[in-house]
Protein backbone atom coordinates (compact mmCIF):
# COMPACT_ATOMS: atom_id res chain seq x y z
CA UNK A 1 0.00 0.00 0.00
CA UNK A 2 1.50 3.36 -1.03
CA UNK A 3 0.91 6.46 1.03
CA UNK A 4 2.78 9.76 0.68
CA UNK A 5 5.63 8.03 -1.13
CA UNK A 6 6.17 5.50 1.66
CA UNK A 7 5.56 1.76 1.81
CA UNK A 8 3.25 0.75 4.65
CA UNK A 9 3.12 -2.73 6.13
CA UNK A 10 -0.14 -3.88 7.65
CA UNK A 11 0.51 -6.38 10.43
CA UNK A 12 -1.08 -7.25 13.73
CA UNK A 13 1.28 -4.70 15.26
CA UNK A 14 1.06 -0.96 14.63
CA UNK A 15 1.60 0.08 11.01
CA UNK A 16 5.33 0.39 10.26
CA UNK A 17 6.35 2.81 7.55
CA UNK A 18 9.07 1.05 5.54
CA UNK A 19 10.68 4.12 3.99
CA UNK A 20 10.35 6.34 7.02
CA UNK A 21 13.89 7.59 7.82
CA UNK A 22 15.90 5.66 10.41
CA UNK A 23 15.73 8.45 12.99
CA UNK A 24 14.97 8.66 16.69
CA UNK A 25 11.55 10.11 15.82
CA UNK A 26 10.78 7.13 13.59
CA UNK A 27 11.67 4.75 16.42
CA UNK A 28 8.97 6.16 18.62
CA UNK A 29 6.41 6.55 15.81
CA UNK A 30 6.87 2.88 14.86
CA UNK A 31 6.77 1.74 18.48
CA UNK A 32 10.25 0.18 18.27
CA UNK A 33 12.82 0.11 21.05
CA UNK A 34 15.84 2.22 20.07
CA UNK A 35 19.46 1.29 20.64
CA UNK A 36 21.51 3.85 22.56
CA UNK A 37 24.99 5.10 21.71
CA UNK A 38 27.55 5.55 24.49
CA UNK A 39 26.50 9.22 24.48
CA UNK A 40 22.91 8.19 25.23
CA UNK A 41 21.57 9.07 21.76
CA UNK A 42 18.85 6.78 20.42
CA UNK A 43 19.30 5.22 16.99
CA UNK A 44 17.39 2.81 14.81
CA UNK A 45 18.97 0.06 12.75
CA UNK A 46 17.70 -1.24 9.45
CA UNK A 47 17.16 -4.76 10.83
CA UNK A 48 14.63 -3.35 13.28
CA UNK A 49 12.60 -1.87 10.44
CA UNK A 50 12.86 -4.95 8.22
CA UNK A 51 12.54 -7.59 10.94
CA UNK A 52 15.82 -9.29 10.07
CA UNK A 53 17.34 -9.42 13.56
CA UNK A 54 18.12 -13.12 13.21
CA UNK A 55 20.91 -12.44 10.69
CA UNK A 56 22.78 -10.02 12.98
CA UNK A 57 24.97 -11.05 15.89
CA UNK A 58 24.46 -9.49 19.30
CA UNK A 59 27.82 -7.75 18.97
CA UNK A 60 26.87 -6.22 15.61
CA UNK A 61 23.47 -5.05 16.84
CA UNK A 62 24.96 -3.33 19.89
CA UNK A 63 28.18 -2.05 18.34
CA UNK A 64 29.23 1.40 19.51
CA UNK A 65 31.75 3.19 17.30
CA UNK A 66 32.92 5.60 20.01
CA UNK A 67 36.08 3.64 21.03
CA UNK A 68 37.22 3.35 17.40
CA UNK A 69 36.53 7.03 16.80
CA UNK A 70 38.43 7.99 19.98
CA UNK A 71 41.36 5.81 18.87
CA UNK A 72 41.43 7.46 15.43
CA UNK A 73 41.26 10.93 16.98
CA UNK A 74 44.05 10.17 19.45
CA UNK A 75 46.34 8.69 16.79
CA UNK A 76 45.46 11.05 13.91
CA UNK A 77 49.09 11.04 12.83
CA UNK A 78 49.32 7.25 12.42
CA UNK A 79 48.07 7.09 8.79
CA UNK A 80 50.79 9.51 7.69
CA UNK A 81 53.48 7.45 9.42
CA UNK A 82 52.07 4.22 7.97
CA UNK A 83 52.08 5.65 4.43
CA UNK A 84 55.65 6.94 4.86
CA UNK A 85 56.80 3.51 6.12
CA UNK A 86 54.89 1.89 3.25
CA UNK A 87 56.62 4.03 0.61
CA UNK A 88 60.03 3.46 2.19
CA UNK A 89 59.41 -0.31 2.35
CA UNK A 90 58.35 -0.46 -1.30
CA UNK A 91 61.47 1.32 -2.56
CA UNK A 92 63.87 -0.39 -0.11
CA UNK A 93 62.30 -3.79 -0.77
CA UNK A 94 62.64 -3.40 -4.52
CA UNK A 95 66.31 -2.43 -4.18
CA UNK A 96 66.83 -5.46 -1.93
CA UNK A 97 65.25 -7.78 -4.52
CA UNK A 98 67.04 -6.37 -7.61
CA UNK A 99 69.62 -9.18 -7.82
CA UNK A 100 67.51 -11.88 -6.20
CA UNK A 101 65.18 -14.39 -7.73
CA UNK A 102 61.48 -13.64 -7.44
CA UNK A 103 59.54 -15.86 -5.08
CA UNK A 104 56.67 -17.96 -6.33
CA UNK A 105 53.90 -17.11 -3.88
CA UNK A 106 50.99 -17.30 -6.30
CA UNK A 107 49.02 -19.79 -4.21
CA UNK A 108 49.48 -17.82 -1.01
CA UNK A 109 48.45 -14.60 -2.75
CA UNK A 110 45.44 -16.32 -4.33
CA UNK A 111 44.32 -17.45 -0.86
CA UNK A 112 44.92 -13.93 0.54
CA UNK A 113 42.88 -12.39 -2.27
CA UNK A 114 40.10 -14.93 -1.73
CA UNK A 115 39.97 -13.92 1.95
CA UNK A 116 39.86 -10.24 0.99
CA UNK A 117 37.05 -11.01 -1.43
CA UNK A 118 35.01 -12.81 1.26
CA UNK A 119 35.68 -9.99 3.70
CA UNK A 120 34.54 -7.38 1.18
CA UNK A 121 31.43 -9.40 0.36
CA UNK A 122 30.50 -9.73 4.05
CA UNK A 123 31.03 -6.00 4.56
CA UNK A 124 28.90 -5.20 1.52
CA UNK A 125 26.08 -7.40 2.85
CA UNK A 126 26.03 -5.29 6.02
CA UNK A 127 26.60 -1.80 4.62
CA UNK A 128 25.01 -1.59 1.16
CA UNK A 129 21.41 -2.24 2.33
CA UNK A 130 21.80 0.47 4.97
CA UNK A 131 23.25 2.88 2.41
CA UNK A 132 20.51 2.22 -0.15
CA UNK A 133 17.79 2.50 2.48
CA UNK A 134 19.12 5.80 3.78
CA UNK A 135 19.57 7.25 0.29
CA UNK A 136 16.00 6.31 -0.61
CA UNK A 137 14.37 7.46 2.62
CA UNK A 138 16.30 10.49 3.86
CA UNK A 139 17.17 13.87 2.39
CA UNK A 140 20.61 13.87 0.77
CA UNK A 141 22.00 16.31 3.33
CA UNK A 142 21.02 13.93 6.14
CA UNK A 143 22.80 11.01 4.49
CA UNK A 144 25.99 13.08 4.17
CA UNK A 145 25.91 15.54 7.08
CA UNK A 146 24.18 13.71 9.96
CA UNK A 147 26.36 12.53 12.83
CA UNK A 148 27.41 8.99 11.88
CA UNK A 149 27.65 7.93 15.54
CA UNK A 150 23.87 7.99 15.82
CA UNK A 151 23.03 6.97 12.23
CA UNK A 152 25.00 4.60 9.98
CA UNK A 153 28.10 4.60 12.20
CA UNK A 154 26.42 2.64 14.97
CA UNK A 155 25.27 -0.96 14.99
CA UNK A 156 26.07 -3.50 12.28
CA UNK A 157 26.86 -1.03 9.50
CA UNK A 158 29.14 0.97 11.81
CA UNK A 159 31.02 -2.16 12.83
CA UNK A 160 31.67 -3.17 9.23
CA UNK A 161 32.62 0.35 8.15
CA UNK A 162 35.10 0.50 11.06
CA UNK A 163 36.56 -2.91 10.24
CA UNK A 164 36.92 -1.85 6.60
CA UNK A 165 38.74 1.36 7.55
CA UNK A 166 41.17 -0.33 9.95
CA UNK A 167 41.74 -3.26 7.56
CA UNK A 168 43.64 -0.95 5.23
CA UNK A 169 46.79 -1.38 7.37
CA UNK A 170 47.16 -5.16 6.79
CA UNK A 171 46.26 -4.63 3.14
CA UNK A 172 49.15 -2.16 2.83
CA UNK A 173 51.48 -4.77 4.33
CA UNK A 174 50.40 -7.29 1.69
CA UNK A 175 50.86 -4.76 -1.12
CA UNK A 176 54.42 -4.09 0.11
CA UNK A 177 55.10 -7.82 -0.09
CA UNK A 178 53.66 -8.02 -3.59
CA UNK A 179 55.56 -5.03 -4.91
CA UNK A 180 58.78 -6.18 -3.26
CA UNK A 181 58.75 -9.88 -4.06
CA UNK A 182 57.33 -9.80 -7.59
CA UNK A 183 58.09 -6.53 -9.35
CA UNK A 184 61.65 -5.59 -10.22
CA UNK A 185 60.83 -1.90 -10.44
CA UNK A 186 57.90 0.44 -10.21
CA UNK A 187 58.25 1.17 -13.92
CA UNK A 188 57.40 -2.44 -14.87
CA UNK A 189 53.75 -1.46 -15.02
CA UNK A 190 52.53 -4.90 -13.96
CA UNK A 191 53.28 -7.64 -11.53
CA UNK A 192 54.68 -10.78 -13.13
CA UNK A 193 54.18 -13.86 -11.02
Amino acid sequence: MWHSGMILLKTSQPTITMLWPLTATAVFVDGLTPHLTSRGEPFLQLYQRLGTRSIHTEYEANFDSSPGTAFAQQFWWAPMVIVAVYLAAVFAGQRFMVNRERLDLRHMLAAWNALLCLFSFAGALRTVPELLFRISSEPFTDTVCADPASTWGAGASGLWVGIFIFSKVPELVSSVQISTLFATSLSDGCIRA
